[in-house]
C-alpha cells in the first residue's frame, strides 16, 4: 500500500486550474475506462471522493468494495459524475465552458457505451 499526498476531486475541482482540470478529466475517463476493460467493477464512482489529485497525477483509491464483473459501470458513472448534475460537474462545466450541446453528446456516448 502507498500514501498519496493528494487532495479528492470534490475539494481539488475549485482550485485547479483550466489546463489543470482538462488533465484530471481525462485521467478519469481512462481510468474508468481502463477498469472496465479489465472487468473491475470499482462501486464508488460518484461522488468524487475515491479520485485523489495531486500535481501531476490523478489516482483512484479504495478497491475494497470492488469486484470483478462482466458488466461494469466505472466510465458512465464517471461521465455522470463529469458531466451530471452535481456541484463537480457544474464546476468543471463553467471553467472548461462546455456547452449544452456538448454536455448532450457525451450523455449520448455514454449510453451507447453502457450498451457494448
Amino acid at each position: 500500500m502507498e500514501f498519496i499526498d493528494g487532495e479528492e476531486l470534490k475539494s481539488a475541482v475549485d482550485k485547479l486550474d483550466k489546463g489543470r482540470l482538462l488533465k484530471v478529466v481525462e485521467d478519469i475517463l481512462r481510468i474508468t475506462l481502463k477498469l472496465d476493460m479489465l472487468g473491475i467493477e470499482h462501486k464508488e464512482i460518484q461522488g468524487g471522493r475515491h479520485f485523489l489529485i495531486t500535481d501531476k497525477k490523478t489516482y483512484i483509491i479504495d478497491f475494497d468494495k470492488a469486484k470483478e464483473k462482466r458488466t461494469t459501470r466505472n466510465f458512465t458513472g464517471a461521465v455522470a459524475l463529469l458531466f451530471g448534475e452535481g456541484k463537480i460537474a457544474k464546476t468543471i462545466r463553467e471553467k472548461l465552458n462546455i456547452g449544452i450541446d456538448e454536455i448532450k453528446f457525451i450523455r449520448e456516448f455514454a449510453k451507447k457505451y453502457k450498451k457494448l
